[in-house]
């Protein structure tokens, strides 16, 4: 890359953009169209689907292909061997996995939770093993080709987004977030990147736009984590007061939906056998989420769940469960769950529906309803901007201006939560999910924060 081209690359945990100041046109930043399989779109979905051959594809393109080969599909598993042996009081034997022999291919979603994760180094993915630095980097990589692509240029250098925390409370998880970062991005072919806190490049997005300083809050809610920054912006200005975040996002108000609205479509109000057992708790736990949902494709788990419907009277619910397992249904569920979410910030009323197989769901859902469910959320979103405030501090009535950004700001209780705390009057708004790459684009640029 020639120095003089300046490119933001913001890595999100649901959505991911690209964003270039050329100093040689007017130099104000402008995004890149990187989705083959929507060519209109300044963003791309953070997904992967990777087939048994190889292929991968991202974004749009592996929703397609995932929806294409997977969805209604019957999860088919068999016993292999690994080539690993184990001590057992029969002397060495070789240990045996359950493999779903008919995948045709491996679904990635929020690539970016897991890297803070000390408890997940990676994944096989048809008998190769990919760390999540591989996985990590295959995303940045090809869309790093796609920007190089439509600049015409290399790109070796940018500057990289990242949340305030990777990891809430926890250095030794937030640094080992940081190093994979770094490696993913060394193996994806960025010789140099410098990393920009993501609601610091918020800010520098709006502070483009002011002639005097102010005294900003950014409210960075995306679909990971809420990332809070007080800063004074404006004119020359740049100047970062404090920072704070934690792990809460739009995948985990869509998490407490399911917990608290669709688990009883799936047995979670069952008794089974004379003592009138519940269902074990860590099927509902495996429920929660989309991703893994799969993991109950098991031997195990389907003969206990066969033996169960001649055990309740809800069987009903004991099939809608098996055909959510073996059907591959979990990925689109959440889609519709996340679709009504979303829905409910226009309208007062939503309604969840999916019918598949034995799947028959019609779930309506008020926004007075949905705002009971993510009440905690809401209480913790609160103390991340006091813990903020404080940090920097400053009073909530000295702040000037209050900036709303990411996906997930636009949900009503939290545009509530803003308004109590600073004002109505404050709340300004900027592109939902551009203004983070634009910001690390400008940052790159120079326009960066003392």
């Amino acid at each position: 890359m020639s120095d003089d081209l300046a490119v933001g690359f913001d890595f999100g945990t649901s959505n991911s953009a690209v964003a270039v100041v050329d100093p040689v046109g007017d130099g104000r930043p402008r995004l890149l169209r990187l989705d083959d399989a929507r060519p209109e779109a300044t963003l791309i979905p953070t997904l992967l689907y990777i087939e048994r051959d190889g292929t991968t594809h991202l974004g749009g393109g592996a929703i397609d292909a995932f929806v294409q080969l997977e969805t209604g599909r019957t999860i088919v598993r068999r016993q292999v061997a690994t080539e690993r042996e184990i001590d057992t009081v029969f002397g060495r034997e070789v240990v045996r996995i359950d493999v779903d022999v008919s995948q045709p291919g491996r679904f990635f979603q929020a690539l970016k939770s897991f890297l803070p994760d000390q408890s997940y180094g990676g994944t096989n993915v048809f008998g190769r093993f990919r760390t999540i630095e591989d996985l990590v980097a295959t995303f940045l990589g090809e869309t790093r080709r796609r920007a190089e692509a439509q600049l015409g240029r290399p790109i070796e250098r940018a500057t990289i987004g990242r949340p305030v925390h990777w990891a809430e409370n926890d250095p030794a998880a937030d640094a080992l977030a940081r190093e994979r970062m770094e490696s993913a991005l060394r193996a994806a072919g960025f010789a140099a990147f410098d990393f920009v806190e993501e609601p610091i490049a918020a800010g520098l997005h709006f502070a483009s736009t002011l002639a005097r300083p102010r005294l900003v809050l950014v409210f960075d809610f995306g679909g990971g984590t809420l990332d809070i920054t007080v800063m004074r912006v404006g004119g020359d200005r740049r100047e970062t007061l404090s920072t704070a975040g934690i792990p809460l996002g739009g995948n985990t108000l869509d998490e407490d939906i399911m917990d608290a609205r669709l688990l009883k479509y799936f047995g979670e109000e069952l008794r089974w056998g004379e003592q009138g057992l519940p269902m074990p708790r860590h099927i509902l736990d495996a429920l929660r989420r989309w991703y893994t949902i799969p993991v109950l494709n098991d031997p195990r788990v389907l003969g206990f769940l066969d033996q169960l419907r001649h055990e309740t009277v809800s069987k009903r619910q004991v099939r809608a469960l098996i055909a959510l397992v073996r059907g591959n249904h979990g990925w689109p569920l959440f889609r519709e769950l996340e679709r009504a979410k979303i829905g409910l910030s226009a309208r007062e009323r939503e309604a969840i529906d999916y019918f598949a197989e034995a799947i028959a769901i019609h779930e309506p859902l008020t926004r007075r309803e949905f705002e009971a469910v993510i009440g905690a959320r809401v209480r913790a979103a609160g103390r991340c901007i006091d813990g903020a405030l404080a940090a920097a501090g400053v009073e909530a009535g000295e702040i000037d201006a209050v900036l709303r950004t990411g996906g997930s700001s636009g949900i009503p209780r939290f545009q509530r939560l803003l308004t109590e705390k600073f004002g109505a009057e404050k709340l300004h708004f900027q592109d939902a999910f551009a203004s983070v790459a634009t910001g690390l684009a400008l940052s790159a640029a120079g326009q960066g924060v003392g």
